[in-house]
Protein backbone atom coordinates (compact mmCIF):
# COMPACT_ATOMS: atom_id res chain seq x y z
CA UNK A 1 0.00 0.00 0.00
CA UNK A 2 0.94 3.67 -0.23
CA UNK A 3 2.77 3.77 3.11
CA UNK A 4 5.07 0.83 2.42
CA UNK A 5 8.66 1.26 1.24
CA UNK A 6 10.92 -1.58 0.18
CA UNK A 7 14.42 -1.21 1.60
CA UNK A 8 17.16 -3.80 1.33
CA UNK A 9 20.65 -3.90 2.76
CA UNK A 10 21.54 -6.92 0.63
CA UNK A 11 20.64 -7.91 -2.91
CA UNK A 12 17.57 -8.88 -4.91
CA UNK A 13 17.94 -11.40 -7.72
CA UNK A 14 15.54 -11.30 -10.67
CA UNK A 15 15.29 -14.13 -13.19
CA UNK A 16 12.15 -13.28 -15.16
CA UNK A 17 10.20 -10.01 -15.34
CA UNK A 18 11.10 -7.29 -12.85
CA UNK A 19 9.47 -3.90 -12.34
CA UNK A 20 10.32 -1.31 -9.68
CA UNK A 21 7.76 1.38 -8.86
CA UNK A 22 9.03 2.44 -5.43
CA UNK A 23 11.37 1.48 -2.63
CA UNK A 24 15.12 1.25 -2.16
CA UNK A 25 17.18 -1.70 -3.44
CA UNK A 26 20.80 -1.92 -2.39
CA UNK A 27 21.71 -4.26 -5.26
CA UNK A 28 19.69 -5.75 -8.10
CA UNK A 29 21.14 -8.81 -9.86
CA UNK A 30 19.59 -9.77 -13.20
CA UNK A 31 20.75 -13.35 -13.70
CA UNK A 32 18.03 -15.52 -15.24
CA UNK A 33 18.64 -18.37 -17.67
CA UNK A 34 16.12 -17.00 -20.16
CA UNK A 35 15.16 -13.56 -21.42
CA UNK A 36 14.47 -11.05 -18.63
CA UNK A 37 12.52 -7.80 -19.05
CA UNK A 38 13.06 -5.11 -16.42
CA UNK A 39 11.61 -1.64 -15.89
CA UNK A 40 11.76 1.18 -13.33
CA UNK A 41 9.13 3.87 -12.84
CA UNK A 42 10.22 4.95 -9.35
CA UNK A 43 12.33 4.05 -6.37
CA UNK A 44 16.10 3.73 -6.05
CA UNK A 45 18.60 1.09 -7.15
CA UNK A 46 22.07 1.16 -5.61
CA UNK A 47 24.11 -1.28 -7.73
CA UNK A 48 22.79 -2.97 -10.89
CA UNK A 49 24.44 -6.18 -12.07
CA UNK A 50 23.65 -8.02 -15.30
CA UNK A 51 25.11 -11.48 -14.92
CA UNK A 52 24.62 -15.17 -15.65
CA UNK A 53 22.80 -17.81 -13.61
CA UNK A 54 24.81 -20.92 -12.88
CA UNK A 55 23.77 -23.98 -14.83
CA UNK A 56 21.84 -22.13 -17.55
CA UNK A 57 22.27 -20.35 -20.84
CA UNK A 58 21.59 -16.65 -20.45
CA UNK A 59 19.68 -14.75 -23.11
CA UNK A 60 18.57 -11.14 -23.52
CA UNK A 61 18.11 -8.70 -20.66
CA UNK A 62 15.63 -6.19 -22.06
CA UNK A 63 15.22 -2.65 -20.71
CA UNK A 64 11.56 -1.62 -20.73
CA UNK A 65 12.28 1.86 -19.35
CA UNK A 66 15.06 4.27 -18.46
CA UNK A 67 16.99 3.34 -15.30
CA UNK A 68 18.63 5.38 -12.55
CA UNK A 69 21.46 3.64 -10.71
CA UNK A 70 22.93 5.50 -7.75
CA UNK A 71 25.85 3.06 -7.40
CA UNK A 72 27.73 0.87 -9.88
CA UNK A 73 26.59 -0.68 -13.15
CA UNK A 74 28.23 -4.00 -14.10
CA UNK A 75 27.64 -6.08 -17.24
CA UNK A 76 29.18 -9.54 -16.86
CA UNK A 77 27.30 -11.93 -19.17
CA UNK A 78 29.36 -14.69 -20.81
CA UNK A 79 28.25 -16.41 -23.97
CA UNK A 80 27.03 -15.82 -27.50
CA UNK A 81 25.14 -13.24 -29.51
CA UNK A 82 21.83 -13.86 -27.73
CA UNK A 83 23.36 -12.97 -24.37
CA UNK A 84 22.85 -9.24 -24.42
CA UNK A 85 21.55 -6.20 -22.56
CA UNK A 86 19.15 -4.51 -24.98
CA UNK A 87 16.67 -1.66 -25.19
CA UNK A 88 13.16 -2.66 -26.17
CA UNK A 89 11.41 -0.95 -29.11
CA UNK A 90 12.28 2.45 -27.59
CA UNK A 91 15.77 3.83 -26.97
CA UNK A 92 16.59 3.82 -23.24
CA UNK A 93 19.04 5.63 -20.96
CA UNK A 94 20.80 4.23 -17.90
CA UNK A 95 21.82 7.07 -15.58
CA UNK A 96 24.77 5.92 -13.46
CA UNK A 97 26.26 7.77 -10.50
CA UNK A 98 28.91 5.15 -9.70
CA UNK A 99 31.40 3.15 -11.75
CA UNK A 100 30.78 1.20 -14.96
CA UNK A 101 32.34 -2.16 -15.79
CA UNK A 102 31.88 -4.41 -18.84
CA UNK A 103 33.53 -7.80 -18.37
CA UNK A 104 31.43 -9.98 -20.68
CA UNK A 105 28.37 -10.10 -22.90
CA UNK A 106 26.94 -7.68 -25.43
CA UNK A 107 25.94 -4.29 -24.02
CA UNK A 108 23.53 -2.54 -26.39
CA UNK A 109 21.53 -3.25 -29.51
CA UNK A 110 23.00 -4.22 -32.87
CA UNK A 111 21.24 -1.22 -34.46
CA UNK A 112 21.87 2.46 -33.76
CA UNK A 113 18.20 2.95 -32.88
CA UNK A 114 16.61 1.77 -30.71
CA UNK A 115 19.59 1.51 -28.40
CA UNK A 116 20.91 2.30 -24.95
CA UNK A 117 22.67 5.45 -23.79
CA UNK A 118 25.00 5.04 -20.82
CA UNK A 119 24.99 8.41 -19.07
CA UNK A 120 27.45 9.20 -16.28
CA UNK A 121 25.89 11.60 -13.76
CA UNK A 122 26.40 13.08 -10.31
CA UNK A 123 29.10 14.94 -8.43
CA UNK A 124 31.48 12.06 -7.55
CA UNK A 125 34.46 10.75 -9.51
CA UNK A 126 33.54 7.74 -11.67
CA UNK A 127 35.46 5.01 -13.49
CA UNK A 128 34.88 3.43 -16.92
CA UNK A 129 36.29 -0.09 -17.41
CA UNK A 130 35.91 -2.49 -20.36
CA UNK A 131 38.00 -5.65 -20.14
CA UNK A 132 35.87 -8.13 -22.13
CA UNK A 133 32.58 -8.29 -23.98
CA UNK A 134 31.23 -5.99 -26.70
CA UNK A 135 30.21 -2.36 -26.29
CA UNK A 136 27.35 -1.19 -28.53
CA UNK A 137 25.86 1.78 -26.66
CA UNK A 138 26.00 5.55 -26.86
CA UNK A 139 27.86 7.26 -24.02
CA UNK A 140 27.15 10.63 -22.41
CA UNK A 141 28.95 12.48 -19.62
CA UNK A 142 26.65 14.85 -17.73
CA UNK A 143 28.25 15.66 -14.38
CA UNK A 144 27.89 18.58 -12.00
CA UNK A 145 31.42 18.03 -10.62
CA UNK A 146 34.44 15.68 -10.81
CA UNK A 147 35.21 13.47 -13.80
CA UNK A 148 34.77 10.14 -15.56
CA UNK A 149 38.17 8.44 -15.50
CA UNK A 150 39.10 5.78 -18.10
CA UNK A 151 40.82 2.81 -16.47
CA UNK A 152 40.91 0.90 -19.78
CA UNK A 153 40.82 1.85 -23.45
CA UNK A 154 37.55 3.30 -24.75
CA UNK A 155 36.67 1.97 -28.20
CA UNK A 156 33.34 3.44 -29.24
CA UNK A 157 31.25 1.31 -31.62
CA UNK A 158 30.74 2.62 -35.14
CA UNK A 159 27.54 4.56 -35.70
CA UNK A 160 27.13 5.55 -32.05
CA UNK A 161 27.71 8.86 -30.25
CA UNK A 162 29.88 10.15 -27.43
CA UNK A 163 28.65 13.38 -25.83
CA UNK A 164 30.25 15.43 -23.05
CA UNK A 165 27.22 17.43 -21.94
CA UNK A 166 28.82 18.73 -18.74
CA UNK A 167 31.76 17.75 -16.58
CA UNK A 168 35.05 16.06 -17.47
CA UNK A 169 35.95 12.93 -19.43
CA UNK A 170 39.52 12.03 -18.48
CA UNK A 171 41.34 9.82 -21.02
CA UNK A 172 43.97 9.11 -18.33
CA UNK A 173 46.59 7.83 -20.77
CA UNK A 174 44.25 5.26 -22.34
CA UNK A 175 43.70 4.61 -26.06
CA UNK A 176 40.59 6.32 -27.41
CA UNK A 177 38.98 5.02 -30.63
CA UNK A 178 36.23 7.03 -32.34
CA UNK A 179 35.99 5.61 -35.87
CA UNK A 180 32.65 6.61 -37.48
CA UNK A 181 31.41 7.96 -34.14
CA UNK A 182 29.64 11.29 -33.55
CA UNK A 183 31.42 13.43 -30.93
CA UNK A 184 30.15 16.56 -29.19
CA UNK A 185 31.81 18.41 -26.32
CA UNK A 186 30.10 20.99 -24.13
CA UNK A 187 32.28 20.15 -21.14
CA UNK A 188 35.96 19.16 -20.86
CA UNK A 189 38.03 16.41 -22.44
CA UNK A 190 41.09 15.88 -20.23
CA UNK A 191 44.26 14.12 -21.39
CA UNK A 192 47.99 13.85 -20.83
CA UNK A 193 48.73 14.35 -24.51
CA UNK A 194 50.47 11.00 -25.07
CA UNK A 195 47.26 9.03 -25.60
CA UNK A 196 46.65 7.20 -28.88
CA UNK A 197 43.53 8.68 -30.50
CA UNK A 198 42.08 6.75 -33.44
CA UNK A 199 39.42 7.72 -35.96
CA UNK A 200 38.40 11.10 -34.52
CA UNK A 201 37.19 13.14 -37.51
CA UNK A 202 34.26 15.05 -35.98
CA UNK A 203 35.97 17.06 -33.24
CA UNK A 204 33.57 19.67 -31.82
CA UNK A 205 35.42 22.94 -32.54
CA UNK A 206 32.67 25.31 -31.47
CA UNK A 207 32.34 24.45 -27.78
CA UNK A 208 33.99 22.63 -24.93
CA UNK A 209 37.57 22.42 -23.73
CA UNK A 210 40.54 20.11 -24.30
CA UNK A 211 42.58 20.19 -21.09
CA UNK A 212 46.17 18.88 -21.14
CA UNK A 213 47.61 18.05 -17.74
Amino acid sequence: NGGDVLRTTGEIRAANTFSQAAGTIAQLNIDGTGSVTISQTGGTIGNLLFTHAHGGSAQSRILGSDFTVTGNLTVAIPGGEDESVLADATSRTIFVSGNFSLTGGFFGNTTASPNITLQFTGANAQTYSHTAGTLRVNIAVNKSAQFVNLSTALSMPSGRSLSILAGILNLNGQTWTMTSVSFSNDGTLQLFGNETINGLTTNDTYSGTWHYR
